[in-house]
């Protein structure tokens, strides 16, 4: 095994609702879940003060300015989120991540359903 090489991980900075950020590491084969955890180590209590008890979060890929969502990397199974994050990179998307309320666990209010 080759150790830590450039090519070996991607870091991907992941942004809260309250503006904070940090940065994780993922390889190729990184689960999602274990993303997910990652980030909420990373955050603590950054993100424990801004969580509402049974509220669930998940990573989302968004537009620079946040208003447009492109995928929920939750969501998206066939790609782990090191191949999404090279696969959006590749077609020149601009793009960020940010970690926040499921939409879809917000039922009370699906005003932008527009498919």
């Amino acid at each position: 095994g080759g150790a830590a090489g450039g090519d070996g991980a991607r870091s991907m900075l992941v942004m809260l609702p309250s503006g904070a950020s940090c940065t994780v590491h993922v390889r190729a084969d990184t689960p999602y879940a274990e993303l997910r955890d990652a980030l909420i180590a990373e955050f603590g209590t950054a993100l424990a003060s801004l969580q509402e008890d049974g509220e669930e979060w998940a990573l989302y890929c968004t537009s620079p300015d946040g208003r447009t969502t492109i995928g929920c990397v939750a969501d998206i199974d066939q790609l782990t989120p090191f191949k999404l994050d090279e696969q959006l990179e590749r077609e020149g998307v601009k793009f960020k991540y940010v970690y926040k309320v499921r939409e879809d666990s917000e039922s009370d209010d699906d005003d932008d359903d527009d498919d």
